[in-house]
């Protein structure tokens, strides 16, 4: 009860501002709208409120409302908004366990990455040190081979050169 007597002092004392406002709004209130002004079609709504007892004609033409209708829309009203505060909250931890799935799987990628880069840095290492501690004489063979070949094939082509004389 005190909840809806608030209600309509508040609609009440509305069009009471509009209506001590100054000559110049007033005025501006009267005027035509241009089609591109569209502000000031909000001040030109209707929100008188008038208390009606039983049998009375109504002052303007309208919509009445009970209190039971209007306590109705307010909890309509009230539905509405909890429904969508659950929407809301139901996508918002929707897409919070997306975000969690997502960097968890990236977490996952940069741990594989990582341990695969660490994999190959470590064999490499390794090689190197395998290279760096042996005693590989394969450059000495290749090189001798190489020597003695010469050698030889000088040797030889001597020996026929002398042999054809």
């Amino acid at each position: 009860m005190i909840r809806n007597t608030f209600l309509i002092l508040l609609m009440m004392y509305t069009p009471l501002v509009y209506a001590q406002t100054s000559e110049e709004l007033a005025e501006e209130l009267v005027d035509e709208p241009d089609k591109t002004d569209v502000l000031d079609m909000d001040f030109r709504l209707d929100l008188r409120i008038e208390v009606l007892d039983m049998g009375m004609a109504a002052p303007f033409s309208g919509i009445l409302l009970t209190t039971d209708s209007l306590t109705k829309m307010q909890l309509d009203f009230k539905e509405d908004l909890a429904l969508l505060k659950n929407e809301r909250d139901f996508m918002e931890q929707k897409f919070n366990l997306e975000m969690q799935a997502v960097l968890a799987s990236w977490q996952n990628e940069k741990t594989l990455y990582t341990s695969q880069l660490s994999a190959r840095q470590d064999y490499i290492e390794q090689l190197e040190e395998k290279l760096l501690e042996t005693d590989d004489w394969t450059p000495v063979y290749v090189f001798s081979s190489f020597v003695v070949g010469a050698i030889t094939s000088i040797a030889i082509t001597y020996a026929l050169t002398g042999a054809t004389k």
